[in-house]
């Protein structure tokens, strides 16, 4: 957080203060909380009823020692899959709690915004800013990194109407790479570069695709200085 606060510093002593000059500073809490989670034979059996079928999927995915391990990370071993009371301390990402403070102050629709983080956006998180930008948001990332982290929190808007349409949103998401995932028998096998909780999708970017509601911000010019929504 010094690197951060400094190179604020250092960005508005530079600035043209013209446009920097009612620039505020809030700090936003880390939101993390415990939550119970479906049992893996809960979700699965969902995309194979067929008991036969699940069984043969589940030996697939215990013979695979990357993914035995990630299912003994969240559930505890791979005798717990049908565990249903299980919690977890699950966390709302950098980029969905500078969102959620975007969305809940109703002047911000239709406003060119970037959200800086540290890192390019997951799935999760890039599929809820398309939903949001659906919406007439113009929020914009640095990128995306396409990977999925199990401990992912969904944003609780203070709009119910709104949260409850992005929960649906999120659902149906999840649910086509779910099916997509499963039909291909443990297709999801890359270890990311900086937590183990995380996969990527085998999905292809299209963060510069035309309508796709994912702004991208461009890297500007070192001669000009670029003035973002803040």
């Amino acid at each position: 957080m010094g690197s951060y606060y400094a190179a604020l510093i250092d960005i508005t002593t530079c600035a043209c203060k013209t446009q920097f000059a009612n620039l505020h500073v809030f700090r936003l809490d880390p939101v993390i909380i415990s939550q119970p989670i479906f049992s893996w034979k809960n979700i699965v059996q969902r995309y194979i009823p067929d008991h036969e079928k699940y069984e043969e999927f589940k030996k697939k995915c215990l013979y695979d020692k990357y993914i035995s391990g990630r299912l003994t990370g969240i559930y505890g071993s791979v005798d717990g899959l049908d565990n249903e009371k299980i919690e977890r301390r699950i966390y709302l990402h950098a980029a969905m709690n500078l969102l959620k403070n975007i969305v809940d102050q109703n002047n911000n629709k239709g406003k060119e915004i970037f959200i800086a983080v540290s890192k390019g956006c997951c799935y999760l998180c890039e599929s809820y800013i398309k939903f949001v930008n659906n919406k007439g948001y113009k929020v914009y990332t640095s990128g995306v990194h396409k990977k999925l982290y199990s401990k992912w929190l969904l944003p609780d808007l203070k709009n119910t109407d709104l949260r409850s349409e992005s929960l649906a949103y999120m659902i149906r998401q999840l649910d086509r790479v779910i099916s997509k995932e499963i039909s291909k028998h443990v297709g999801i096998v890359v270890r990311s570069d900086s937590d183990g909780e995380s996969v990527k999708t085998n999905e292809k970017p299209i963060v510069h695709e035309s309508g796709s509601n994912l702004y991208v911000a461009k890297k500007p010019k070192r001669s000009k200085v670029i003035k973002t929504s803040l």
